[in-house]
């Protein structure tokens, strides 16, 4: 959903079937009238034009691949669109956004290692002239960002692989003319910024933890400080560039979420919201606790811990590992509904940052990609074996949760060490990659070749993929733990194939299981679409794992009292 900057509309995308192709529809918000017309095939965002007369989007050819910006004039068919940019580069995906000063649209096209970046003005008519930045360079990624008389850019160029700002005049917004704001540091990764008319906003993270730091310009700035171990924290501008207050949402694995007003002149916050759970939830009832896990080479592993107080680190509570891993995102150190669900049963809940993630920047994603992604894996092994030592569960029992790529990190470490686990949830699992990664006519294939290598035109990558693909490396004979794989037949990313290839073939070679495939026919990559079809969905996952861990031995009675949900009330008489 996107209103126009005058609020007179209300764009909205809207995809039925989880195969990721969005209608783009149009409503004016004071009457309720839907206009006519219908843009199809989109990925899904637009952005208006300043004007309000037209919105510029992202259109999907028939592989699914985002090739063309397109301007549609509010009220003409969609078919009279005019082709704003054409990517020619299967391996690039295409962006298109308003800076926050509402003057200029930026075109981004980028993989997970390369960006460029042109610009028009945010109310061109017709066909608006493109004036590029930075022509796209193998390693170079690049954000532009404007501010008065200024573009400010956040870069990795010139080896600053934890990003660093530069400056130049709107006027000379050429590379040549960039010069140095602020340097790159080895131990913070610059994130991201928000630029507002009188502060600069930025977003960092430090030994997997988020902050948020407030600049005037000028070189005066101010950290917004936190209190807990572990957390998860973001910031939002809002939709007024001239403003002198901001939002932080803030929460951590055991308080579901305050979001603080700001004043970016005194850096006083005020809680305006708390979300509070309606069954009772109380955040006093958990402990977090981050421990650094030493991995097999020596690097520092963040492990963030959630258990309730009740449950001691003393092996006889289960232990429930989950994890990801790739793309550099980020792991949650958050609250999650999933989560305390389980904990407040007992068990023990534990994220494990590993390499291939962005926990502690890019260097750490770096570490676990390409010919480096096995480290993702040994670290993950690591952290379990380490979680285990401490007390926090017991070998052969411990259950492990992961999806998309967290799924084939499932994989791949149910290849490697059966005997440390009991129950394995591989959500949507990549797990067929080196076919995957192999053939080129798949929408995603291209550009994932940054992240994994490319298996057709280098044979080391190919090797190297081989040793590790989870289809590929199945221990024949060997007991395998029980395994649930939830997967959609309509999913873009991960093909349904690739788990049900998987299913199959663990079935055939392996003892113990079961292997359980459950494949729903009418979902995407995100599973069901409706809210209370998702949590119905997950519940059917947990209750199969809570009733495993109970054959287990374990006690998974409730630890917390909840509170039953107060009756509706009924609608008054007219």
């Amino acid at each position: 959903v996107n209103h126009s900057p005058d609020h007179k509309y209300m764009s909205y995308a809207v995809d039925k079937e989880g195969s990721e192709y969005y209608e783009i529809r149009v409503r004016e918000i004071a009457t309720g009238k839907e206009f006519s017309e219908v843009v199809p095939q989109s990925a899904g965002y637009c952005t208006w034009s300043t004007d309000c007369s037209r919105f510029y989007y992202i259109e999907l050819d028939d592989n699914h691949k985002p090739k063309k910006v397109k301007c549609h004039i509010l009220g003409e068919d969609p078919a009279k669109d005019i082709t704003v940019y054409h990517e020619k580069d299967d391996g690039y995906f295409l962006n298109i956004h308003k800076t926050n000063s509402g003057k200029f649209m930026m075109i981004t096209s980028g993989n997970s290692e390369t960006s460029e970046v042109q610009f028009f003005d945010a109310n061109a008519k017709g066909q608006p002239k493109l004036n590029m930045v930075r022509p796209r360079a193998a390693g170079v990624q690049y954000s532009v960002h404007h501010h008065g008389d200024d573009f400010y850019i956040h870069t990795n160029k010139d080896g600053a692989t934890e990003y660093k700002i530069m400056k130049t005049p709107v006027a000379k917004y050429q590379d040549k003319n960039w010069q140095e704001f602020l340097p790159a540091r080895n131990d913070t990764t610059l994130e991201g910024i928000d630029l507002l008319k009188d502060y600069m906003i930025r977003y960092e993270r430090h030994n997997a933890l988020s902050q948020v730091v407030v600049s005037d310009y000028k070189g005066n700035e101010y950290k917004i400080e936190m209190p807990d171990a572990a957390y998860e924290m973001g910031g939002s501008t809002g939709y007024e560039y001239d403003t002198q207050k901001m939002r932080i949402h803030y929460d951590t694995m055991a308080h579901p979420g305050l979001t603080f007003e700001v004043d970016l002149k005194t850096g006083k916050k005020k809680v305006i919201k708390e979300r509070k759970l309606p069954n009772g939830h109380n955040p006093s009832e958990y402990i977090i606790e981050r421990e650094y896990i030493k991995a097999r080479d020596g690097e520092e592993v963040p492990v963030t811990i959630i258990r309730h107080k009740s449950v001691k680190p003393n092996g006889k509570a289960p232990l429930h590992m989950y994890g990801y891993g790739s793309y550099g995102a980020t792991s949650p150190a958050g609250f999650s509904k999933n989560a305390i669900s389980l904990v407040d049963r007992g068990i023990v809940y534990a994220v494990a940052h590993i390499r291939g993630s962005g926990d502690k920047g890019e260097a750490w994603h770096k570490a676990g990609k390409k010919l480096n992604k096995k480290n993702t894996f040994f670290d993950f092994i690591d952290a379990t074996e380490a979680m285990i030592e401490k007390g926090y569960g017991q070998k052969g029992k411990v259950s492990m949760e992961g999806r998309s790529a967290g799924g084939m990190l499932m994989g791949a470490v149910m290849n490697m060490r059966p005997d440390l686990y009991g129950f394995v949830i591989a959500g949507v699992p990549f797990v067929d990659v080196t076919n995957t990664i192999s053939d080129e006519t798949l929408p995603l294939t291209p550009p994932e070749w940054e992240e994994w290598g490319n298996p057709i035109t280098d044979k080391a990558v190919f090797d190297y993929m081989m040793t590790y693909s989870p289809y590929d490396n199945i221990q024949k004979g060997v007991k395998y733990p029980m395994v649930l794989m939830p997967a959609g037949l309509t999913d873009p990313r991960v093909t349904y194939w690739e788990p049900a290839k998987f299913a199959a073939k663990l079935r055939e070679l392996t003892t113990g299981g079961p292997i359980l495939l459950k494949m729903n026919m009418g979902s995407g990559h995100f599973g069901t679409t409706g809210r209370y079809d998702q949590v119905r969905e997950r519940a059917d996952e947990y209750a199969l794992m809570v009733t495993h861990l109970k054959d287990q031995g374990y006690d998974m009675r409730l630890r917390v009292k909840y509170k039953k949900p107060k009756a509706k009330p009924k609608s008054p008489k007219k």
